[in-house]
């Protein structure tokens, strides 16, 4: 969802809430249908109830076990010190926390994939949305999870070690994994990082205005929905971010998320290190 996506869904008279109309979603899970994908992450907020006048999309939240969306955790650290409301329509098994984890430099290196919430968390989930997607998907291939004798998460063959302190360039940060099970985020090199997978602006896919191919190739992949607006506060640095005197973020979290799950897809499915 772009600038131009936004303006779109407005020059409709779509009733907007966030970024994303009830209307706009219902049209786009109903295109998404035809497409067959494995599984469907909205990667945005939606924190109040469903439009009653949007039935379909209502019971597609309810009741399509591909969908997953997302909440925040209450982070007085990172200035969010009240959290984000999960939608009510979607189950308590397909939720997960949106919440990154970033150093003191504001750079993201850390990948955050359970957690306990605080008893007063208006998100009670406890998985993260990436690891949500790739369970999710690795299960519909007959690789499923579990927790070693040691405490681990094992997917397949394939051990996520949790980071501690004294590992990497964390010496004596104790502070930094009081929050969760935490691993190192594997990067993909790529000329950019927003390069990790393929971009459909919503009123493409509204308006039918996408490649046949492309259509073709959703079929059992993982579809992401997130922001890219450039109105979006949710932008974050990576290692690969240029080294600016500027404190703006660099790329939207939508393609951090996108890292996140090809990462531990790529672990597990191409043992990539």
């Amino acid at each position: 969802v772009d600038e131009g996506d936004i303006q779109y869904q407005v020059q409709q008279k779509m009733n907007m809430h966030w970024s994303l109309s009830d209307r706009a979603l219902a049209q786009l899970l109903q295109k998404l249908d035809r497409y067959q994908p494995k599984a469907i992450g909205i990667d945005i907020y939606r924190d109040s109830p469903t439009d009653p006048n949007e039935p379909d999309l209502i019971n597609r939240l309810q009741n399509d076990n591909r969908i997953f969306a997302v909440c925040k955790v209450p982070a007085a650290e990172d200035g969010e010190p009240y959290g984000t409301l999960p939608p009510p329509e979607v189950s308590q098994q397909r939720l997960s926390f949106s919440d990154f984890v970033a150093d003191s430099d504001e750079i993201s290196r850390r990948q955050l994939l359970n957690l306990t919430p605080p008893l007063t968390s208006p998100c009670a989930a406890k998985y993260a949305f990436s690891l949500q997607l790739a369970l999710h998907y690795l299960n519909a291939k007959g690789i499923p999870a579990k927790i070693t004798p040691q405490a681990e998460l094992q997917i397949g063959n394939v051990v996520f070690k949790p980071l501690k302190k004294h590992v990497s360039g964390y010496q004596g940060e104790d502070a930094l994994f009081y929050n969760g099970y935490q691993i190192l985020l594997n990067y993909r090199s790529l000329p950019s990082l927003e390069n990790i997978a393929q971009r459909v602006s919503l009123r493409d896919i509204l308006n039918d205005r996408i490649n046949p191919q492309l259509i073709e190739s959703i079929k059992n992949r993982i579809v992401i929905i997130g922001i890219t607006a450039s109105s979006s506060t949710d932008y974050w640095k990576t290692p690969f971010s240029p080294a600016t005197p500027s404190n703006k973020k660099q790329i939207p979290g939508v393609f951090v998320q996108a890292q996140m799950v090809s990462h531990i897809l790529s672990a597990v499915l191409d043992k990539r290190p």
